[in-house]
This record gives C-alpha cells, structure tokens and sequence, in this order.
C-alpha cells in the first residue's frame, strides 16, 4: 500500500471527457485489440527515461489490431474501438491515459511498476485492469490480451469498468459516485 492516505486520481479535461462520451455512444464495437497514443523519447527528448513509451511503439506500431503511436486526431476514436489501453508511465507521478481509459470503457493495462493507483482502499483495481511488469512488454503481451479478450473474465471486467468509472470523473453528474465524494467521505462502494 502507499505510504499516504489518499491518492488523488488526476483529471481528464471536460471536452475531452464529453468527446469520449460522445464517440461511446455512437460506437459499441471494440474491434482495436488495444491502443496508446503519447508522448515518447522519438518524439519529444523529456521522455527519454519512459522506456516503456519507446518499447510499447517498436514492439506495437505495425502489430495487427492495434493503434499505436504518437498522438493523432483520432486517438480519442481509438480508445472507443479499443478492448484494452495502455497506460505505460510517464515524467509525471500521474497519467491521463488511466483516466481516459476508464471513461471510454477500456480496461487499462498498467505498464508501470511504481505507479500508485487512486483509491487503493476502495477500487479492486484487479477487477478493473491488468497490471503489466514493464520489463515484460513484448509479443507476449499481445498473445495475453489476445486470449483473455475470448475469456468471461474479460466481459466482467469490462462491466465493472463502466460501473467505477464515474470514481475517477471529476465531472460526474452522479451524487453517489464521483471522486470529490469519495475523498471527503471515504465512503465506501461496490460494484
């Protein structure tokens, strides 16, 4: 466990938020195996520590089923279609792509070591992503998502997905679920 008493979860933007919102309910279809799109050492220097970011594009990019790469206009669309997101770590303590991930429905793929998840107390975040050892991001990631995407496991995951998702949504209209209520109450939930 952390050696703190709450992470705070960051934030993704309100017209991003509403866009993923927008593109979920014109599409149901997750034909996309996974996807990520960022910033890394190819393309921006501060990112030269992230080796992950750099090993997800050589591995990735032209694998089958997948959306790889820098960011694009349809990266958004991407994370719609897609049944998992990579959520690799990045120069800061915090990632948008988890947030993002959960908002689109997409069960996040943790390619961090030291990454500390909101609400630990609160979240089984083994029921709603997969954490990945860093050092393990190869083919043998593709094969395992692959196959756990044709297991049960994976459609009841991507359930509990949509039901926490409003916990990391700054902007939820829900009264009963959005993370300032977390926070001040602590309460606890279930899904």
């Amino acid at each position: 466990f952390p050696s703190h008493d709450i992470v705070k979860p960051g934030h993704t933007d309100l017209s991003r938020r509403n866009k993923l919102k927008i593109l979920q309910d014109m599409n149901q279809e997750r034909d996309i195996l996974f996807s990520w799109r960022g910033r890394s050492a190819f393309i921006d220097q501060t990112y030269e520590n992230c080796w992950t970011r750099s090993s997800i594009i050589r591995d990735f990019i032209d694998a089958n089923n997948t959306d790889i790469g820098g960011f694009s206009k349809s990266f958004l669309e991407a994370k719609v279609r897609s049944a998992f997101c990579l959520v690799p770590g990045g120069t800061s303590p915090w990632t948008n792509h988890l947030y993002e991930s959960l908002i689109a429905g997409c069960i996040p793929v943790i390619l961090s070591d030291e990454y500390e998840l909101p609400f630990w107390d609160k979240i089984d975040w083994t029921e709603v992503s997969i954490k990945w050892p860093e050092a393990a991001v190869s083919q043998r990631l593709y094969d395992h998502l692959d196959e756990f995407r044709k297991s049960k496991t994976f459609m009841m995951m991507q359930e509990r997905v949509t039901k926490v998702r409003c916990w990391v949504d700054w902007w939820s209209d829900d009264p009963y679920c959005n993370p300032t209520l977390s926070i001040v109450t602590g309460k606890q939930f279930s899904y």
